[in-house]
């Protein structure tokens, strides 16, 4: 069946569809935008719900020969980053022109904008936006995507913090797909995985897989 061949081939279909949404983002009408989202919705839940079988089982790592690999799942989920940010200048220049958007690039007002408005030029756009990533990560694989996106959202937060002028719009989408991304069942292991990369940062930081306590304290010292 149909069904049965898109989750078969996902891994190798969803990156190029991605792509090609993407690219042509701009040039799509709004229902254009949240009919595609739709359609590409089975597509990620594909995606999301074969990646343990496509996973080599006594390495915990993606298959190079029949799974989606690092690269295909850095593609994707680089590719629903590009979303967010192309769905949120989209909403912005929408809200600007009838007069509500709020002002410039400046500091903390991207970044507390970004936080709280909506991802899209609708509640719907934004809706599928959100059901995109929560599709991503399942109970089963939520450790396999926590590594790629801590990975994503590391990278391109430097790259924004680094610019000059730093990007404050650009960290807040990260911090925005953070606190979505924890919503979900890759919680627990992209937690660790961002506890333990900032044990690179501060040397005196309790280990990853401490008790919560271990951090409750240490955080209370440093704010003390």
């Amino acid at each position: 069946s149909f069904t049965r061949r898109r989750s078969t081939h996902s891994h190798a279909i969803l990156p190029q569809l991605l792509g090609a949404l993407v690219d042509r983002f701009g040039d799509l009408s709004l229902p254009e935008r949240e009919g595609a989202l739709s359609l590409l919705l089975p597509w990620v839940q594909a995606f999301g719900a074969r990646a343990p079988q496509l996973c080599a089982a006594d390495t915990g790592s993606w298959d190079s020969v029949e799974g989606p690999g690092e690269a295909a799942v850095a593609e994707v989920l680089g590719s629903h980053l590009a979303l967010c940010r192309k769905s949120y200048l989209a909403a912005r220049a929408v809200h600007s022109q009838g007069g509500g958007g709020g002002g410039g690039g400046g500091g903390g007002g991207a970044l507390s904008e970004l936080q709280t408005a909506p991802f899209g030029e609708t509640e719907h756009v934004s809706y599928l936006l959100e059901a995109h990533w929560a599709a991503l990560a399942t109970p089963r694989n939520g450790a396999l995507l926590a590594s790629g996106l801590h990975t994503l959202l590391l990278q391109t937060h430097v790259a924004a913090a680094t610019a000059s002028p730093p990007d404050r719009a650009e960290q807040a989408l990260c911090v925005r797909v953070l606190l979505l991304a924890l919503r979900t069942p890759a919680a627990p292991p992209l937690v660790r995985s961002l506890l333990g990369s900032l044990r690179a940062y501060e040397p005196t930081a309790p280990p990853a897989h401490g008790p919560a306590s271990q951090w409750l304290a240490w955080r209370g010292a440093r704010r003390g």
